[in-house]
């Protein structure tokens, strides 16, 4: 990005990039420790669902059936998995993950 383009943006928008880039950067050091293969899972269920948004606490909207990347490997006190689904990184009740399997 050129120095003109950023200083075009507001103090929030340059924090919520600094926050952007740096998860980006903790979820790829985090990959690179993890040694298990994964297999395919999606969010149970057919038509759309309302979850809460990690980065926003807002409640945005994702369609049911949708294959889903977990990036935790245990549920919070909550039971609830951080996923990435349709460009969002959500929470989603253990029980609503289904494994789909090996591609």
């Amino acid at each position: 990005m050129s120095d003109k383009a950023s200083k075009n943006k507001t103090k929030s928008e340059r924090l919520y990039d600094r926050i952007v880039e740096a998860h980006a950067v903790s979820m790829l050091e985090s990959q690179k420790k993890i040694k298990t293969l994964y297999s395919y899972e999606r969010i149970k269920g057919e038509g759309w669902g309302f979850f809460v948004n990690v980065e926003t606490k807002e409640m945005i909207k994702i369609t049911l059936g949708r294959q889903v990347y977990r990036i935790t490997e245990t549920p919070d006190k909550y039971g609830r998995h951080i996923v990435s689904a349709e460009n969002q990184v959500i929470f989603v009740p253990q029980h609503l993950i289904e494994d789909i399997g090996y591609n």
